[in-house]
């Protein structure tokens, strides 16, 4: 049986805002994921939150996500529901809208018998036209669907492919031996992608590539390839990264919330601290996953460089005016040396803003007991230096080379807030544009990043090292 798709499909998240549907975030998403290499999206899955949707809202994502990705990735709609007859007549209104099946997942809270589940697929398979992916999710739904039973289910002609998000691999070995060639499966668990695909799996349904879907494209791809140690390694890490970073918040989060909850009582003083802390961890939460994702649409070429001529040496002038306020409330000094003549350029200002952001970010990160950091720019050989200079600890010589790496922290780091993507995003913008870019630093005496711009409307296949 060809498989529906091979590789990444992503479980679409629904974006809102106000208590409505953000219709231009998700169409956002849809990009991002499409420009990232995904194979399929799931649209109003369970990751999507259908069940917390009205009717209306959820016929209408699955309409519009099929009309955005028409054409250029496999279209999934989410019909599951615990009523046989709320999936049917789903299936039967999203039909005609270009999906390339349904996903169906278990009936949760009832806890269906295994009878009850052949059942209730039977009927589905019966009276609707769409082919079928069953979804198996028993920590969400309560009940497994036991092997005998998935192999019942798929000799049905319409169901053509199985979302396991069971963690038992041996049970995963047994199911896919016993269902054979009658469907195709898909890991439902990020962290199993690379052992379940070892064992005959084609893929994964997965909420990580939501904000990394590049990495998560990449990772299934080596899988598919054969290139089992290298996916492996890649699994590993973007699993310890990503959740490494979203534990911390989310812990504290909780932690406050429950004091909140149960200790404060009518302290209002007290209360309002804890919510204080509560409000920057979200904040931070929020800020880890908006890194994630541009740095995995600036990587993937979702974002494009929108090159123009113009005076750098404007932007850098513009740029550090953001600063007056931060410097003036903790005492530090922002150095502005610029020559009076203009800097012509040939680049993207917006992403140059962002890369200079980034690094006077950094460079405020580890400014020195001087207080001063260093925004300077001029004429070279090649066209324009840009540096950006701190006197702190500087950054030893084992972790330069590192230093642009995601999620790398240099041991001078260690103890401190960040996501680790700053730097990050500002290599990969540079890629984007041929520029050529480094950092020197001394422990004690402070670093400098550099990068160098042309202004000529000419790009080579130049990396910066």
């Amino acid at each position: 049986m060809k498989p529906l798709f091979t590789g990444t499909g992503t479980a679409l998240i629904t974006p809102f805002k106000n208590g409505e549907i953000d219709w231009d975030a998700l169409d956002n998403l849809v990009e991002s994921q499409i420009a990232g290499g995904v194979s399929a999206l799931i649209a109003a899955g369970t990751t999507g939150e259908p069940s917390t949707m009205t009717w209306d809202e959820h016929i209408e994502v699955i309409r519009f996500v099929a009309e955005r990705a028409k054409d250029r990735a496999c279209v999934i709609a989410g019909t599951g529901s615990n009523c046989t007859r709320e999936v049917i007549h789903a299936a039967n209104v999203v039909k005609d809208f270009g999906v390339a099946a349904q996903l169906v997942v278990t009936p949760y809270y009832n806890k269906s018998t295994q009878e009850g589940l052949v059942a209730h697929y039977t009927e589905i398979a019966e009276k609707t036209s769409l082919p079928i992916v069953v979804y198996n999710v028993p920590s969400r739904t309560g009940v497994n669907i036991q092997p005998a039973t998935l192999q019942k289910i798929c000799r049905l002609p319409q169901v053509v492919a199985v979302k396991e998000a069971n963690p038992d691999v041996a049970q995963a070995m047994e199911k896919i031996n016993l269902v054979g060639d009658d469907a195709t499966f898909y890991c439902g668990n990020d962290d199993l992608t690379i052992p379940l695909m070892v064992l005959g799996f084609q893929g994964v349904i997965s909420v990580l590539s939501n904000v990394m879907p590049a990495e998560t494209s990449k990772m299934t791809a080596l899988a598919l390839e054969g290139n089992w140690a290298e996916a492996s390694q890649m699994q590993r890490d973007l699993l310890a990264n990503v959740s490494h970073d979203l534990r911390t918040p989310l812990t504290l989060i909780k932690g406050y919330a429950e004091t909140v909850r149960d200790l404060t009582g009518d302290d209002k003083t007290h209360r309002d601290e804890q919510m204080n802390i509560i409000v920057d961890e979200a904040d931070r939460l929020t800020a880890l996953v908006s890194s994630v994702m541009e740095l995995s649409k600036v990587t993937s070429g979702a974002i494009q460089c929108e090159r123009v001529h113009f005076d750098m040496g404007q932007l850098c002038d513009e740029v550090s005016e953001r600063y007056d306020a931060v410097c003036a409330q903790n005492g530090w000094q922002l150095q502005l040396e610029l020559p009076e003549e203009e800097l012509p350029v040939y680049a993207d200002p917006d992403m140059m803003q962002r890369a200079l952001h980034n690094l006077l970010g950094n460079a405020m990160h580890h400014i020195g007991q001087d207080g001063i950091f260093i925004l300077r720019a001029f004429r070279c050989s090649e066209g324009v230096r840009v540096e950006v200079e701190d006197h702190g600890p500087g950054i030893a010589a084992a972790d330069l080379p590192y230093i642009f790496d995601r999620y790398y922290r240099s041991r001078s780091d260690a103890g401190k807030q960040g996501t680790g993507l700053g730097l990050s995003i500002t290599k990969a913008i540079f890629q984007q544009h041929s520029f050529r870019f480094g950092v020197q630093s001394t422990v004690g005496k402070g670093t400098t990043f550099w990068f160098v711009m042309s202004d000529l409307p000419y790009v080579d296949d130049f990396e910066g090292k």
